[in-house]
């Protein structure tokens, strides 16, 4: 298969790393990014925040085109505060999803596994 592989990423909340998690506080928080699929388009991105258990489908941008980043977003209101893991992932027009871990390849230009960041909610 030599279509590009498809693509989310995280661009609220920022930061998310183990050492950083991103820090919200209780209430309504809307997560956003994008997604991208080469050639293909994004046909739905699904936003999980409880590190993948279940998956919820994100909203997606009105714009749809070929060799273009498409945003998405998802209002959620988390529970309760503590830690979370956020995640993402995209599906393409030709039906292929993000996996869990990434092939590896030389350059890194294929990765693609599922975006996780780390979220703090704090009371």
């Amino acid at each position: 298969d030599l279509a590009m592989p498809v693509k989310s990423i995280f661009t609220s909340p920022g930061g998310g790393t183990a050492a950083n998690p991103a820090r919200m506080r209780m209430g309504k928080v809307a997560l956003a990014g994008f997604a991208w699929a080469g050639e293909n388009r994004i046909a739905r991105v699904e936003v999980s925040t409880d590190g993948g258990a279940r998956w919820l489908d994100a909203t997606l941008g009105k714009e749809d085109f070929r060799f273009a980043w498409r945003q998405w977003r998802h209002e959620w209101t988390p529970p309760g505060a503590g830690y979370f893991t956020l995640c993402v992932r995209a599906t393409d027009s030709a039906g292929r999803t993000q996996p869990i871990e990434a092939a590896w390849n030389p350059s890194g230009y294929l990765w693609n596994s599922i975006e996780r960041i780390a979220a703090v909610v704090e009371a």
